[in-house]
């Protein structure tokens, strides 16, 4: 179970336990203890443990137990892995998760949902297929800008149901629902340099083979000073759509990013597309900030 972190103002948290595969299914005892740092002073205490009874609905209740118990069931079929693209951030980033279900031997997943479990963000994640690899896909969110900064500790969801092969010639194909819940992953969010703004009046649909103006401004904040780069960015990569990238000196804070459909983008929306702005210190790319960009392709 590795360590996980509640961030300023967070007081729940996914802690992720995992068995090897030869792990006894004997019932073992889980100790958890928490640290922090109170004005220079460390305090430390071990965590309580409770159930809920059963109970007539809608009312239950609960119970404080001796110790938290946790055991060992037979082998899982599916197994969930996060991989962050980055993990020290900035206020108002928009992170990256590239999220594998790798499913047993002779099981295949269907359509996957995923959610994420304690993200520092409100209803901003957007989920994209890999298009590399089907059972590989894109989990982003877009950090607030006003976070406060330090660790956040996040896990995210898989529901799917996985199809196999019949035992016995002529019977039906198994299937199981599964829910998985991968790796936890913690990022360190630092102050932010730049907030970046759409123009409300954005295009929302554009043809193929139409170009379109997106207005837009990086405003800079916390004293930062440097160059800032923008251009259109997807994880999955930009599809069908370019955009000659625009750089802002001095006290420039509004750009104009052209955008072109391809004859044969894709149609329809890419859900990770973003105009994303990067603050160089140094000439070093040091703060990265994000805008989901909603533009649907139409024929």
């Amino acid at each position: 179970m590795p360590d996980v972190w509640l961030g300023p103002d967070v007081d729940r948290v996914p802690l992720i336990v995992s068995s090897n595969r030869d792990a006894s299914p004997e019932p073992r005892a889980l100790t958890l203890t928490g640290h922090a740092d109170l004005g220079g002073v460390e305090i430390a205490h071990e965590a309580r443990g409770a159930t809920v009874l059963a109970t007539d609905p809608p009312i239950a209740s609960a119970r404080l137990t001796g110790r938290i118990v946790a055991t060992a069931v037979p082998e899982a079929i599916g197994l969930l892995t996060a991989m962050p693209g980055r993990t020290a951030v900035s206020q108002g980033t928009v992170v990256d998760v590239r999220v594998e279900l790798d499913a047993a031997g002779g099981w295949k997943a269907g359509p996957v949902a995923l959610t994420g479990v304690g993200i520092p963000a409100d209803r901003s994640a957007r989920v994209s297929p890999d298009p590399t690899d089907p059972s590989r896909m894109w989990f982003s969110f877009q950090v607030p800008e006003r976070l406060a900064p330090g660790p956040y500790t996040f896990a995210i969801r898989a529901d799917s149901v996985l199809a196999a092969s019949a035992d016995k010639p002529g019977a039906k194909p198994k299937t199981q629902a599964i829910t998985a819940y991968s790796n936890p992953v913690t990022i360190e969010v630092g102050a932010g340099a730049i907030d970046l703004r759409l123009d409300p009046k954005a295009p929302r649909r554009m043809r193929r083979g139409e170009v379109v103006q997106l207005h837009y401004r990086a405003l800079r904040r916390n004293g930062f000073i440097g160059k800032i780069h923008t251009e259109l960015y997807a994880p999955e990569g930009v599809s069908g759509l370019r955009a000659r990238g625009v750089t802002f000196v001095g006290q420039t804070d509004s750009g104009i990013l052209q955008i072109v459909a391809s004859d044969d983008a894709p149609l329809g929306r890419q859900p990770t597309l973003r105009l994303e702005a990067v603050g160089t210190v140094e000439d070093e790319p040091i703060h990265h900030v994000g805008c989901f960009v909603d533009v649907e392709i139409t024929r």
